[in-house]
């Protein structure tokens, strides 16, 4: 099969896969297609964690339309095929049962218990196997997934949007610096994520929901720093759908909602790490941070970050502007929405 084919039917598997965003956690997102004479004839994504992955998706629906042609066909998917039995079978095992001839991936698993045994596997039953298909972009695909392998945390963006003199906020005061398109943008962020942080402060000054309104998708778990548990019950994330997790230094006596979960941690320099760490053992690939200049410039000095997104205004901060820390990165790319600049950074 010609190069520009094998691109052009891996990249409907990496949109596909982008269906999954924001529901796999702590699995990986993947998209898969069965292709038998040039024809697609069976798709499919990992919907959400613990249903059907991905390639058992796309064999079932090419079963149910062309029962007999999978061994004539080739399977495509964006990452290497599960080896170990967990909440579902190998797919390794599935493709092998159903005796297709040829697998074309984009990219090997970095989870240890995969880790190219699935292709060593494949072709050890004489099955032709075609890797690294637009490798890169397979790779990005999946960089929350490789950070909690690697890492053993969430892939963590900060949002940030600030003044023309790049200030974020005002001491005390609410303040309201991108524009609808970013807004819309932000809540595309959120549609995208597991779980969004803020600190108490932000709770307390912008009152905000943390949901997501605009976008198509799931609204990200919502989690608060709080360390003396100052917020009022009374705030709109707390009327908001479960389940919220608040982190705090102090034993909660303060509210009586089942629906809030009180996590408690120690009063030390390490509190954000321990906090990190815990949402990664609740399966979190995906942290986005919308907090305020105290959570980000911690965030950033601990190096506990991977990408931040700073929408850059024409507003002007005159009353008491605060900023957050520098920080050194690569920037990727720019866009404009409107009247406001999108700048996405990478971490070094």
């Amino acid at each position: 099969m010609e190069l520009h084919l094998l691109n052009a039917y891996m990249r409907r598997c990496f949109d596909l896969a982008r269906l999954g965003q924001g529901k796999t956690s702590p699995n990986p997102i993947v998209g898969s297609i069965v292709v038998h004479d040039l024809r697609i004839i069976g798709e499919g994504y990992h919907k959400s964690f613990g249903q059907a992955h991905a390639e058992d998706v796309a064999i079932h629906n090419a079963i149910n339309q062309h029962p007999t042609l999978l061994p004539e066909s080739t399977i495509f998917i964006s990452l290497e095929p599960c080896f170990h039995q967990g909440h579902t079978p190998p797919c390794v095992d599935l493709i092998l049962k159903h005796k297709i001839q040829r697998v074309v991936i984009s990219c090997i698993d970095p989870d240890p218990r995969v880790a190219g045994k699935s292709i060593k596997k494949l072709r050890a039953h004489g099955i032709e196997v075609i890797s690294d298909v637009l490798s890169d972009e397979g790779q990005n695909l999946i960089r929350n997934f490789t950070t909690r392998i690697f890492k053993n945390r969430p892939y963590i963006t900060l949002k940030v949007a600030m003044d023309i003199h790049g200030n974020m906020g005002s001491i005390g005061k609410s303040i309201w610096l991108s524009n609808r398109l970013s807004k819309f943008y932000v809540h595309r962020l959120r549609a995208y994520t597991d779980a969004i942080l803020v600190g108490a402060n932000t709770v307390i000054i912008d009152n905000p929901l943390l949901n997501n309104r605009l976008f198509f998708g799931n609204s990200p778990l919502k989690v608060i720093f709080d360390r003396d548990l100052s917020i009022d019950k009374q705030s709109k994330v707390f009327g908001q759908e479960p389940p919220i997790l608040v982190y705090t230094f102090k034993h909660n006596t303060s509210f009586d909602n089942s629906l809030i979960e009180y996590i408690q941690i120690n009063d030390n320099q390490l509190y954000m790490a321990h906090l990190i760490n815990d949402l990664y053992q609740r399966g979190i690939n995906h942290l986005l941070v919308e907090g305020g200049a105290k959570t980000f410039s911690t965030l950033i000095e601990e190096g506990h970050w991977d990408e931040i997104i700073l929408i850059k205004t024409k507003e002007e901060i005159t009353n008491h502007p605060i900023s957050f820390a520098s920080f050194n990165g690569i920037k990727l790319h720019s866009f404009t929405l409107g009247s406001n600049l999108v700048e996405h950074w990478i971490n070094q």
